[in-house]
Order: C-alpha cells, then structure tokens, then sequence
C-alpha cells in the first residue's frame, strides 16, 4: 500500500511541475523566390506585368474623390480603363490563346475610347459648386 501511495505521489509530483510540450512549428518553406526591392520578384514577366498594371491602378484610385459623381465618375474611370490596356497588353505579349488574345486587342480598342471621353469630360468641367477635385489631379498615361 505504502509503495502505491509512494507511485501516486510520484506521479502527481511530476505531472504538476512539467512543462508542456510547445506545438511543432510548421515546416519552414524549403526556398524562398529571390528579392527584389524589398518585395518577392514575380515568377515571370507576365505576372510582373498584370503586377504592375494593378499597382499603378491602386496608386491612382488612392486619390481622394470631390462630392461630384460625375466627376468622381471621369476621373475614375481612365485610371480603370487604363489597367484593362495594361492588363490586355500583357495578354497580347505573353498569352497564347488566339481567342483570348483577340479578346485583349477588342478590350483595348474600348479602354481607349473610353479615356478619351473622360479626358474631354474632365477638360470642360469642375467638380460642381463647393466641390473640389482631388489633389494633382488625375494622371494618365
């Protein structure tokens, strides 16, 4: 009896000043894609590319919008068509498929016109009364 007790103290003793063991950490990715400013470099040029039309498009629709929906409207609509030429020249560049390249020519022809009607909107008109535009105004390319 005495050597039961003995085991059941022995066992509580232990239990209680143990450390539990942490989880396993996830396995570390064997290689990492190499650097480049800080950012992982693309796996090939056309998603630097399809990148890159995407940054621009987020650097321009940062700017903050007047209280005018037209104008809101024309100036967001060139930096928008604008990424759909980029987005549809790496297709043209980089894809392979006849259709979906058919389809970019098409989608560039419409995102050019469509930037040209919001540069003339924009030239003939101001945000309306007490609005104002966004600071620098909109860049195109």
């Amino acid at each position: 009896m005495i050597k039961l007790a003995s085991l059941c103290f022995a066992f509580v003793a232990t239990a209680a000043t143990a450390q539990p063991t942490p989880p396993t950490p996830p396995a570390a990715p064997t290689a990492a894609p190499p650097m480049r400013g800080g950012a992982f470099m693309p796996m090939n040029p056309s998603i630097e590319a399809m990148n890159t039309a995407i940054a621009k498009l987020n650097d321009e629709t940062a700017k903050p919008l007047t209280g005018d929906a037209d104008h809101n409207f024309a100036t967001r609509l060139a930096p928008l068509s604008q990424a759909n030429i980029d987005i549809a020249e790496a297709e043209l560049k980089y894809g392979t498929d006849a259709k979906l390249k058919q389809q970019a020519g098409r989608i560039i022809a419409a995102a050019q016109r469509e930037i040209t009607v919001a540069q003339a909107w924009l030239a003939k008109h101001t945000p309306g009364p007490g609005k104002t535009p966004a600071p620098g105004g909109p860049q195109w390319k």
